[in-house]
């Protein structure tokens, strides 16, 4: 028998070796452990990695990695999304000339509204229940990290002038950004987050053009960097780390939300099969007296009534993010009712309570 049989056999199998390597580096790299192991957030990564940039609502940017593309009116999952001109999703249909606040909204996916239609988001449902006297802004982003939406924050906040002050910002937390936090690649490569001493340090990524991302992230310069790649993973492995840096990020968005005269508003954003509520939200609004809206509740309720809360993508349904829209509604009236300072700003000596 000729050997060149098994040396052909070998030879192929070392190739689907091979490719079978660089996949699976391109899929886990720079993953801490307990997102390469829990099946939850592994299948979440890989989603997002084969999904980069294609989803028609997003675009290339150049310091957050990936942004909401202005014009758009399309959207996954046959729900329909329209990206206005400067970039946010469509609230209300018609412009408020008249509105006397203003709500900005950011976060992920989960405040974004993913696989619902525009008048379902939470910032949506919020606009129509705080009517006319107000214009609601929704700057989430699908696949946002807490740096991100950070990131976005300080950029709304710049351009108060061109588009109205900010009374409110409301800010999200979902367990998922954790981790986002921590790697240089979501849905495509980002800035990631790194604590020293307590204190949130960001590190900028420049995005480049499509062939340099493909450079950076294939398997053969990877293979150069694995030693440091394993250090840094290994680092930030930890649950614990993680949440530490995700309330020093929500932390700072409360204080330049507040530095620049708005009123900060955490909603956290519990799934339906979390085991426990890790806590970061419980912080950061401990930490900084402002209102917090926990979604558990809602949950309960409507799958105490036979009502699924969860899309198939295991995203908020239009009923939660309705039933939703009430305690967060209230906790911004409550919170436009208790400044105290003459312009209308919020008074530094107001007090700030935590919405139950």
């Amino acid at each position: 028998m000729s050997r060149a049989g098994p040396v052909l056999a070998a030879g192929i199998g070392l190739l689907v070796a091979l490719a079978g390597v660089e996949g699976a580096l391109t899929l886990l790299v720079a993953f801490p452990p307990d997102v390469a192991t829990d099946p939850t957030l592994a299948t979440l990564r890989a989603a997002a990695h084969l999904q980069g940039l294609a989803d028609p609502t997003l675009q290339p940017d150049p310091t957050l990695g990936w942004s909401l593309r202005p014009g758009v009116h399309a959207g996954p999952s046959h729900t329909t999304v329209t990206i206005g001109p400067a970039g946010d999703r469509r609230t209300h249909a018609n412009p408020r000339p008249h509105a006397r606040h203003h709500l900005a909204a950011f976060g992920d996916s989960f405040m974004f509204g993913y696989e619902v239609d525009d008048d379902q988001t939470l910032p949506a449902r919020l606009a129509a229940r705080l009517g006319e006297d107000w214009t609601v802004s929704n700057h989430a982003v699908t696949g946002y990290g807490h740096d991100q939406a950070a990131g976005t924050l300080d950029r709304q906040l710049d351009r108060q002038l061109d588009r109205g002050r900010i009374d409110v910002a409301l800010l999200s937390h979902v367990t998922d950004d954790a981790w986002r936090n921590a790697v240089p690649w979501s849905y495509g490569p980002k800035p990631w987050s790194t604590l020293d001493d307590g204190a949130w340090i960001l590190h900028p990524q420049p995005v480049g053009s499509p062939d340099e991302v493909r450079a950076r992230w294939t398997a053969r310069p990877l293979l150069r960097h694995l030693p440091a790649i394993v250090d840094e993973a290994l680092r930030v492995g930890a649950t614990a780390h993680l949440r530490d840096l995700s309330v020093a990020i929500l932390h700072a968005q409360v204080d330049r939300a507040r530095a620049a005269g708005a009123v900060p508003i955490l909603v956290r954003f519990p799934l339906d099969h979390e085991p426990e509520d890790d806590q970061v939200a419980a912080r950061v609004c401990a930490a900084t007296g402002i209102r917090c809206v926990d979604a558990a509740p809602v949950l309960a309720a409507l799958t105490a009534q036979g009502i699924p809360p969860m899309t198939p993508s295991d995203h908020y349904a239009a009923a939660s993010l309705d039933a939703l829209s009430h305690p967060v509604a209230d906790a911004v009236r409550a919170a436009i009712a208790e400044r105290g300072s003459p312009d209308g700003l919020p008074s530094a000596a107001s007090p700030a309570a935590t919405a139950p």
